[in-house]
């Protein structure tokens, strides 16, 4: 498996796309928000954040926030920033970064730099409140865990974007390897079922879409109302086989 540290020599095709997306998103988020929302401060949480910039110069989604945060006066005044980093040789070139990029002073509120490991007992110290847009990218899956996904969205006008490795989970639900996580993550009652529906000679996209509906299921029950989800799906490389999605949660159909 490639190490993090290699992974952010140069930009992918899909890493591209799935910047261009969470950008979009957040534009488009910070627009409704900054019209119609009574919150003081809107905040973007972005965990898992990588260093910024790529070996090779090309902006990943940090700067790409921080570019657009430059473009409004609104978002300098009113944007908190929050990014988490769990690799401390990355987490020091994201500080340098973000604090060599030009917003970084204009900003009324400081952008919060944080090197954290992200686990089930780092919800209750995120900058979690009303009007909150989330970022989760994790290396894997395996630091999600259903807290988590919940707690993003729980408050008014929090949005996210979880991207996260179906390729990893429907390998493991099948040889029942890290089931307490999966578990967790996917809901226990139907776990079983999921697993004989894997072992079928059927699509991958079939296989993925069962995952997402058991993860769209095991939140909304922690919810405790209607949870939208808007997936997007992502091949391997050179191969027509999903192997990531990147999910949209929200409590609103606006969303």
């Amino acid at each position: 498996m490639e190490k993090p540290q290699d992974f952010f020599q140069k930009q992918q095709p899909k890493s591209k796309i799935k910047t261009e997306i969470v950008t979009e998103y957040f534009k488009a988020w910070t627009g409704i928000m900054l019209r119609k929302a009574t919150c003081q401060t809107l905040t973007y949480l972005d965990l898992f954040s990588g260093p910024g910039l790529y070996v090779d110069g090309t902006r990943s989604t940090p700067m790409k926030i921080l570019d657009i945060v430059q473009k409004f006066p609104d978002l300098k005044a009113r944007l908190k920033i929050c990014f988490c980093e769990g690799n401390r040789d990355i987490y020091k070139r994201l500080c340098r970064n973000v604090e060599s990029h030009p917003v970084f002073p204009e900003m009324e509120i400081e952008p919060d730099v944080r090197y954290t490991k992200i686990d089930e007992n780092v919800v209750v110290e995120l900058p979690n409140d009303d009007c909150t847009f989330t970022f989760i990218d994790p290396y894997g899956y395996k630091e999600l865990d259903i807290q988590l996904l919940t707690s993003v969205i729980m408050n008014w006008g929090s949005d996210s974007l979880v991207y996260f490795s179906t390729s990893g989970i429907r390998r493991n639900i099948v040889k029942k390897q890290q089931w307490d996580r999966l578990s967790d993550l996917l809901g226990s009652a139907n776990l079983d079922e999921l697993r004989l529906e894997l072992k079928r000679r059927v699509p991958t996209l079939v296989k993925d879409g069962l995952i997402l509906d058991c993860l769209k299921k095991n939140v909304t029950a922690l919810q405790g109302r209607p949870v939208y989800f808007l997936p997007f799906a992502f091949e391997y490389e050179n191969m027509k086989q999903q192997s990531h999605w990147l999910v949209f949660m929200c409590k609103h159909h606006l969303g």
